[in-house]
């Protein structure tokens, strides 16, 4: 459901509705049936995390016991004049500075707390408003006002983020982040936690402690309460800097103890059954009182019990100052040893007897062995799942000494098995959702997955899947543990764009695809201004939490950026969203926006790399004439002028080089150097397969297609690439109809697996059936170029007339579309007609057709190879 900065199930203040009462009246009357030894066990059973139910029912029993009977003083005034204190609550609408209110969420801590609509901002934020009696205390209203400021400036993903501290019309009031999600309290009380997720939460918040303690700030009220647990799992701790501090001694102590949990006085710091001996005490308060709540938050966790909580407040405390808690294992069995040990240490009465910072908690939480424990967890019968901050899959585990905390409790003599954590070395970053509800945000979402996987690419020693493989799970339900065994990836990151106006709204989740286990998540609501910086942290977080470590030359690659201007990249989204549409529409729409980018910022180097690839793509497939040429080679030669080290325009050029220019050395160094400058482009290691095929330098061909198809090994363009070069090339046809088999089971209606397998079998003589596939390639929207598969059936069938019928419709076409000259010469030379062959090839070589590139590898030209003008032609390509 929705959460706030706030947790529901410890308000101090309430809205006294007649149903609240009557169920309040029921309680107390069934309470006051019962002994007051059994009272305690009836409310702790009846109430259940409800503290503020129990609070009203004892309150009604204590003014029962003090007036004898409600006769003197009616229940529903005692409960509305101790419990209810409502009082200068805010209406939806008012607003407090900048801040319109949306609703009343509850009251934390210090004041009441509201849901809140950041005016100028346009974001949802939760604001304290103090009580009026914590502002009558200046000295103390001061500390809570420095406190607050204090934390503001803490940035941690585990922590609540406070906006700011404002004073505005006699109020106090303290703005902080709104937080979906669910408390911990609620958590515990909805489902029982298993070890692992018990471990998880603990490593959180213990890395937030760390974080505020190095800072010399504590918490002072860590509780279930104040730790939300947003949809993806991360852990926020909530109040950092809020609680009220009173100098000790204004009252007794007793009496403060006792007013503080019932009636919650703001005079003592805490919530009664988390707080540490020391804070009972009255004592100064440092980091180790904040790990004692800690520790009482994990029994907790594990046994939905508190570990000193008894039926009265006077008990509670005295189990606090005096009484050695129960034994986790007695509430589950399945509690690893070491993690009672890290519990029983949190614990301990003397501040000096306990962990003296959250960092060896944090390294004891993270490499603790026993969580391994095979045994079963009874409240879901499941093996306990294992903290992904702490763990790594068992086939990962090593054999090494346990820490030396737990020495002391578990016996020198003992090796104790921890998880190694293995760097996870690939990933797949599957297509963003977009949740926006308009069809029209599609390039959005599908350009902020692109960018990211254009940036992680270029971390090294990370293997990132390439678009057209990712985007085959675009619009499907997705297993990631399927994922990572469809793309042999050790995780996958997930997630949603929504855009909202000028808010976008992106949710990304980290998954081990191992066990299908959540490694990081996060939420982000930014202005559309501040895609830039998400995508950046998204990139760099994720980096983090893969355990790669990046040079500051390659954060600096990472976190490049070619324009601050949102418009101009979105035009560039929009022309990549087109482009890979893989049409002659799409790619022409992509050219004009493109072009839009460019004229808004003329040193949009991947605009530039973008139009260039568009125009040399164009005119490979047919769409357009070899004067596209012209214009990829301008706009490369404005992508390097801006940045030299662009891997894109590298492959443009290097394409332009090879199909157009035929200038083979200098082809194949643009290729190296894309590679070199992006060793995760699947584009520049297929460009390069392509090319070594066309050199007939078969084997380097294959390892490059390997590399290709490890990085995007459902991209249909890539499978038929390489299907061309590495088997129809070689004259494996077997292994080539094979492989085209494979790709119709990724897509049966993939005309190119069609075409594939039919050219393969013209090539073994099974012309019937190579015709009908062929034709059936035609029909699921192959061009000019099947056609012209079609006539060399009919020529090697011996269906001359047919296969000259075809040579007219290519002929036909041309008032339509661009036919490469070098489709005919193919046909014609199928067919043996030598002299109307070298006719044709002489128009392709005047076109420059990008074929030609080829003509030392296709077998259409096996008979003209003996003729001089096909040796003159060679000379000519500079192919001999």
């Amino acid at each position: 459901g929705k959460g706030v900065v706030v947790q529901r199930a410890y308000p101090k203040v309430i809205r006294v509705t007649p149903e609240r009462w009557q169920q309040v009246k029921e309680l107390f009357q069934q309470a006051l049936e019962l002994d007051s030894d059994s009272r305690a066990v009836f409310l702790e059973e009846a109430c259940g995390y409800d503290e503020l139910l129990r609070r009203e029912v004892e309150l009604l029993i204590s003014g029962h016991d003090q007036a004898g009977s409600f006769i003197e003083t009616p229940p529903y005034g005692v409960a509305a004049e101790v419990i209810s204190e409502k009082q200068n609550w805010l209406a939806a609408g008012e607003v407090i500075s900048k801040y319109q209110i949306v609703s009343h969420l509850g009251d934390g801590g210090a004041g009441e707390v509201y849901l809140a609509q950041d005016t100028q901002l346009k974001r949802k934020v939760a604001i304290k408003v103090l009580r009026t009696e914590s502002l009558k205390g200046g000295s103390a209203n001061k500390l809570l006002i420095r406190e607050a400021r204090a934390a503001a400036g803490l940035d941690h993903p585990n922590i609540c983020a406070i906006h700011e501290v404002c004073e505005a019309e006699d109020r106090a009031f303290i703005v902080m982040q709104y937080v979906e999600g669910e408390t911990l309290a609620s958590r515990v009380e909805r489902k029982g936690l298993e070890v692992g997720e018990v471990v998880d939460i603990a490593i959180q918040v213990a890395d937030a402690l760390s974080e505020v303690h190095s800072l010399g700030i504590t918490h002072r009220d860590i509780k279930p309460g104040n730790i939300m647990i947003t949809p993806r799992g991360r852990v926020k701790v909530l109040d950092f800097g809020l609680a009220k501090a009173v100098p000790s001694g204004e009252i007794p102590l007793s009496q403060a103890l006792t007013q503080g949990y019932l009636c919650d006085s703001k005079a003592i710091e805490g919530t009664l059954p988390y707080m540490s001996p020391e804070q009972l005490k009255g004592e100064e308060l440092d980091a180790r009182s904040d790990l004692f709540s800690l520790g009482a938050v994990i029994y907790e966790m594990i046994t939905t019990r508190r570990p000193f909580s008894a039926g009265t407040a006077a008990e509670t405390i005295g189990a606090i100052l005096l009484t050695q808690q129960l034994p986790m294992s007695i509430y589950d069995q399945s509690v690893p040893p070491g993690l009672e040990l890290v519990v029983n240490k949190l614990l301990a009465k003397e501040k000096s007897d306990r962990y003296q910072s959250a960092a060896e908690v944090l390294e004891d939480l993270r490499h603790f062995p026993e969580v391994l424990g095979a045994g079963k967890s009874p409240r879901s019968g499941q093996n306990p799942v294992v903290g992904q901050a702490a763990v790594t899959p068992t086939s990962e585990i090593s054999e090494v000494p346990i820490s030396p905390r737990f020495a002391g409790a578990a016996g020198n003599s003992s090796i104790r098995k921890r998880y190694s954590i293995k760097t996870i070395d690939s990933l797949a970053v599957m297509p963003l959702v977009n949740a926006s509800g308009d069809s029209e945000m599609e390039y959005l979402s599908d350009g902020i997955t692109e960018s990211l996987i254009n940036k992680l690419a270029l971390v090294p020693k990370l293997r990132v899947m390439a678009r057209a493989s990712v985007f085959r799970y675009k619009g499907r339900e997705f297993d990631p543990q399927q994922v990572g065994r469809d793309l042999k990836v050790r995780a996958v990151l997930t997630g949603r764009v929504i855009q909202r106006s000028e808010r976008l709204i992106i949710s990304v989740e980290l998954s081990d695809t191992n066990d299908g286990a959540h490694i990081w998540g996060e939420l982000y609501n930014r202005t559309s201004a501040d895609i830039f910086e998400v995508e950046d942290e998204i990139s760099r977080v994720i980096s983090e939490e893969l355990r790669l470590k990046l040079t500051s030359s390659e954060k600096r690659r990472m976190t490049k950026r070619y324009t601050e201007n949102p418009e101009v990249y979105n035009l560039y989204l929009l022309g990549r969203y087109h482009y890979n549409k893989v049409t002659g529409e799409g790619m022409t729409r992509a050219t004009e926006y493109y072009r839009q980018a460019i004229s808004l910022e003329p040193r949009h180097a991947p605009a530039y790399a973008g139009l260039a690839n568009t125009f040399v793509t164009l005119w490979w497939y047919g769409f357009v004439s070899p004067d596209a040429v012209a214009p990829a080679r301008a706009a490369t030669t404005e992508a390097l002028g801006i940045d030299e080290r662009l891997s894109d325009a590298h492959i443009a050029l290097g394409r332009i080089r090879q199909c157009y220019d035929w200038q083979w050395e200098e082809a194949e160094k643009e290729f190296k150097r894309a590679i070199k400058l992006n060793p995760n482009s699947s584009d520049a290691h297929l460009a390069y397969a392509t090319f070594l095929a066309s050199m007939c330098r078969f084997d380097e061909a294959q390892a490059e297609g390997k590399l290709t198809l490890d990085l995007d090994p459902l991209s249909l363009s890539v499978g038929l690439t390489l299907g061309w070069c590495l088997y129809y090339f070689t004259r494996d046809y077997h292994a080539a109809i094979e492989h085209g088999r494979k790709m119709l089971e990724i897509e049966p209606n993939f005309y190119g697996a069609h075409w594939l397998i039919a050219a393969s079998l013209n090539l073994l003589g099974e012309f019937a059936e190579s015709a009908d596939g062929h034709r059936r390639a035609l029909a699921l929207g192959g061009g000019s170029h099947v056609l012209a598969g079609l006539g060399s059936v009919y020529a090697r069938w011996g269906k001359t007339e047919e296969a000259i019928k075809v040579i007219g419709e290519l002929e036909a076409l041309k008032t339509q579309i661009y036919v490469p000259a070098y489709q005919t010469a193919m046909v014609y030379a199928f067919l043996a007609d030598r002299d109307s062959a070298f006719e044709w090839l002489e128009r392709s070589y005047e076109e420059r057709n990008g074929t030609l590139a080829f003509l030392k590898t296709d077998v259409a030209m096996d008979n003209l190879k003996d003729d001089p003008r096909f040796i003159d032609l060679m000379q000519r390509l500079d192919l001999n």
